[in-house]
């Protein structure tokens, strides 16, 4: 084990509370401590004489990034897990790389989730990031983001989202990274970068008029100050918002916790009768171990990362590539501080939480000092579209879980059955917001569609600033006729108001025209004759045929 000298003594008797309670197995478990703060390369060489000398089955550390890649490459070698209590690298979860590290702690690009779940509360779905150089390969931040955007709404298969801007800066061209992001145009930023650079890109952004009302800037955890509760914090704009995490465990509550992992696990596999393989001696840092040694190793890794293993503290969970399940992150604002003398100081204020992948904020300090929420580069506008099932424009079909109005390759829409307004349009926000199902009796009601209408809208929600849709089927399925001076079908819902754009197989007509405008046509289906194709054979009086008797009777007296 390596550790910090405070934390020996509490180590020595959790793994003594640990041995009494299991004395009845038949297995003492030994931990050897090794100090962090010794030199990194001599602590590798004192593990690899260890792991050659003594029967070394597993590894707790509480090193830093360098050091913790060193230890976790050599538990790989030799098959031998290692948990890792403080380091978030998100290399260390590539399991070709680190295939026996367990995390202990968040890894940094679990931030992204709720930068996410923040734009995606306030509608924010178009944005520009900005990622200092030094972060743009080290951490995976970007390519984490343009992941959750992606599959962060499977269920309704709407790309909404947009990143205008991926900019990779330098301390030397702030100011030029900003000019081409286009700042008049652009309201939403998401920031990642240390708080050394993260102050000289607010420096230029106030100048640039970027950091007032109607902007937004969202934060990752590094642009906060290491100290942020006693930082001198004028150099950051009013209405920063972002994650800070917060493990529910301390670094003594981890340590503590590694221990009964380790051990649970071990019992298991003495249980299983594979311990006597995990304690091979033949394996060095230079030689591989036997086939027998690798598997035991890496059956003790499993059992440590299963949630049903004995001995397991409650509250500990980790994902099958030994990620502890336990993001949980403060969202936090810098506001402006209440006070009653006329000088106010920026202030950081919780105004949320990110858990069990839940967001719950309170009321956010947006820049300019607002409490109005920016839009993501325009202002965000639904139209309710409404249209006529007809293949190969709208292809309408049932959800894979009805219950859950699951469209996995395809995108919901609304069957209301009525053209009743008020009803289509509290069905149409309860299916965006899954909301109560059998309002209105809905559970039937909501679909799956498909086809190039689709598709043509959907472009244009990518394409066009500020646009949304729903999209329902009209009642009977009819374009619409005027009968009694009244129009049925998807022409009753456009001229009520219920909806504000029909599409498909609608055809221009000049009444039609009268009370609704037409785009310029994009197909054309054209008007065919079609007749048998036969080929008679000819008599004498064929040539005759065309004419009837009359014709041939005026022919012959003239």
């Amino acid at each position: 084990m390596e550790a910090y000298s405070g934390h020996v003594t509490t180590l020595q008797n959790v793994v003594r509370d640990v041995n009494d309670r299991n004395c009845h197995r038949g297995v003492n478990i030994t931990f050897n401590f090794t100090l962090s703060h010794d030199n990194p390369q001599s602590i590798l060489q004192r593990i690899c004489r260890e792991i050659k000398d003594k029967q070394i089955a597993g590894i707790i550390t509480d090193s830093e990034h360098n050091m913790l890649v060193g230890l976790s490459m050599i538990s790989g070698f030799l098959s031998i897990p290692v948990i890792g209590l403080s380091g978030r690298d998100w290399t260390l979860s590539n399991k070709d790389a680190h295939p026996m590290y367990i995390r202990m702690i968040s890894s940094n690009i679990d931030q992204v989730y709720p930068i996410v779940q923040i734009l995606k509360r306030y509608s924010l779905y178009k944005f520009s990031v900005l990622v200092h150089e030094e972060d743009r390969t080290r951490d995976g931040f970007i390519e984490a983001l343009r992941r959750a955007t992606v599959y962060s709404d499977l269920s309704s298969q709407i790309s909404v989202w947009k990143i205008r801007h991926v900019s990779v800066f330098n301390m030397g061209n702030i100011s030029d990274t900003l000019d081409k992001i286009d700042g008049d145009k652009e309201n939403v930023f998401v920031l990642h970068c240390g708080s050394k650079a993260a102050i000289e890109v607010f420096k230029v952004a106030k100048q640039k008029d970027l950091t007032s009302k109607g902007k937004a800037w969202i934060v990752s955890e590094d642009v906060w100050p290491p100290d942020r509760g006693e930082a001198d914090l004028t150099d950051y704009p009013i209405g920063l918002i972002g994650p800070a995490y917060q493990s529910r465990f301390n670094t003594t509550q981890r340590y503590e916790m590694s221990v009964e992992i380790f051990s649970g696990a071990v019992y298991q596999l003495h249980e299983n009768a594979q311990l006597h393989m995990l304690l091979d001696q033949g394996a060095t840092c230079t030689t591989p171990p036997t086939s027998a040694r690798k598997h035991a190793g890496e059956q003790l890794y499993k059992f440590m990362i299963d949630d049903n293993v004995q001995g397991k503290p409650d509250g500990m969970s980790f994902s099958s590539t030994g990620d502890i399940k336990d993001i949980s992150f403060n969202i936090v604002n810098l506001v402006k501080s209440s006070s009653v003398t006329s000088t106010y100081v920026p202030q950081w204020r919780e105004i949320g939480e990110f858990r069990d992948n839940s967001l719950q904020l309170y009321s956010i300090m947006w820049p300019g000092e607002s409490y109005i929420t920016p839009t993501g580069g325009a202002n965000i506008q639904t139209l309710k579209v409404v249209a006529k099932k007809t293949k190969p424009f709208i292809e309408v079909t049932e959800p894979e879980s009805p219950a859950m109005w699951d469209c996995y390759s395809a995108m919901r829409c609304l069957d209301p059955k009525t053209h009743d307004k008020e009803i289509i349009d509290d069905m149409l926000r309860g299916m965006k917001s899954f909301r109560d199902p059998s309002r209105h009796n809905m559970t039937d009601k909501v679909k799956c569609c498909t086809g190039l209408m689709v598709d043509m809208l959907k472009r244009f929600e990518q394409d066009l600033d500020g646009f949304e849709f729903s999209l329902y089927m009209v009642e009977g399925e009819k374009p619409g006729s005027y009968i009694n001076g009244k129009w049925d079908g998807m022409m009753q819902d456009l001229i009520a108001g219920t909806a504000d754009l029909g599409i498909g197989a609608f055809s221009i007509t000049h009444k039609r025209n009268e009370f609704i405008d037409f785009t310029t046509p994009f197909y054309h289906s054209g008007f065919n004759m079609m007749v048998a194709n036969r080929k008679p054979e000819p008599d004498r009086d064929s040539f005759l045929k065309p004419l009837d008797w009359q014709v041939r009777y005026h022919s012959v007296y003239f």
